[in-house]
């Protein structure tokens, strides 16, 4: 515990305030298209792609919800291409990051009907959305459609 008291407050040191003064660079009036901006505060907070798979595995679960479908499987599917793109070198690192992730919920969000009739037909829709994902944002110049296609569901995809 300090001898000092709460309520006493610290001594003021003009000749440290004044050379403080004269150091100090002199401040710039902001932009005037940021002072509208400025009583608005945003927080942006880092997510991690795992969060961030899972919710998109949980909107794709409330999209369809007539299907019996669990959040999970299709962060499975994404996962699954991404390790064969990585093991067949078509790809040097992971394309799940989170920039990929939004881009592809937003993707999924104006492609991905709810009256999807089966967790096949989702996973036709999901797997193309992805392929799109990967060739507009991805850092290869090609990626093999073969690991994006359900079955033989060429035509569909």
């Amino acid at each position: 515990m300090s001898d000092r008291d709460p309520t006493e407050l610290p001594a003021f040191n003009q000749d440290k305030a004044e050379s403080l003064l004269h150091s100090a660079r002199p401040v710039r009036a902001p932009h005037p298209s940021l002072k509208a901006r400025s009583s608005q505060r945003r927080l942006v907070r880092y997510t991690p792609s795992s969060e961030l798979m899972r919710c998109l595995g949980h909107f794709l679960r409330r999209r369809c919800d007539k299907l019996d479908l669990s959040a999970t499987l299709p962060i499975g599917w994404l996962r699954n291409i991404d390790n064969f793109l990585l093991h067949n070198g078509y790809q040097s690192e992971s394309f799940l990051s989170s920039g990929s992730v939004v881009f592809l919920y937003m993707l999924c969000r104006d492609l991905i009907s709810p009256e999807a009739d089966s967790i096949r037909q989702l996973q036709v829709s999901f797997l193309t959305c992805y392929y799109i994902s990967h060739c507009y944002i991805g850092n290869e110049l090609g990626y093999p459609e073969t690991p994006f296609l359900v079955g033989s569901s060429r035509a569909a995809f």
